[in-house]
């Protein structure tokens, strides 16, 4: 084999490597979104199921369970998030939205360096509450109260293509590569990548 022989065919290994790298890279970044995506859509999902079975905590009855991104960063991208449930307040009953604290029932971080990536620092918006025993789906509005959505087209200023509610994943941070959850009212929801 000569010189020439033995260039070209490092050449050919080189640029067969730089090629699977690049599509590993990229298949990566994919299964990693996909996977938050998942994760995200079966939190939410959980959340409903344990409001429309009513599921009790230790003998407490729950007025309902929700979900939400928690705002532990100090960024505008969350990675950790929460089921929760919460209870009235002493002398009340779960039709007052007034409820005490939230008590976390599972809680979960985003992995692999995936971020949700489109409220701004307001992770009041990430909540969505589900009621026992129908699964009446709340959100919080611009004042910070649960409102009910029971209609496409319920203003309450986060509504977007019809869905109540959508989370946007980015990994790598910065890249511009998203997939979306988006929750529609009556609890619909939708794992969908951009259009």
């Amino acid at each position: 084999m000569t010189l020439i022989e033995l260039l070209i065919v490092i050449s050919i290994i080189a640029i067969i490597s730089v090629t699977g790298f690049v599509s590993y890279q990229r298949n990566k970044a994919k299964s990693i979104l996909e996977g938050s995506q998942g994760e995200i859509s079966s939190m939410i999902k959980l959340a409903q199921s344990y409001a429309l079975g009513g599921k009790t905590q230790s003998g407490i009855k729950p007025c309902g369970y929700g979900f939400r991104f928690l705002d532990n960063t100090g960024k505008a991208d969350f990675t950790d998030y929460e089921i929760f449930y919460k209870t009235p307040i002493a002398g009340s009953d779960c039709a007052n939205t007034n409820m005490n604290s939230f008590v976390t029932v599972e809680s979960g971080t985003l992995s692999n360096g995936a971020v949700l990536s489109n409220f701004d620092n307001n992770v009041a918006e990430t909540e969505i509450y589900f009621s026992i025993p129908f699964g009446k789906m709340f959100i919080i509005d611009g004042s910070g109260n649960y409102v009910q959505v029971s209609e496409v087209g319920t203003d309450v200023g986060s509504v977007t293509n019809d869905f109540v509610t959508v989370y946007q994943i980015e990994y790598p941070v910065g890249s511009g590569d998203f997939k979306f959850v988006g929750v529609k009212p009556g609890g619909y929801i939708k794992e969908y990548d951009p259009s």
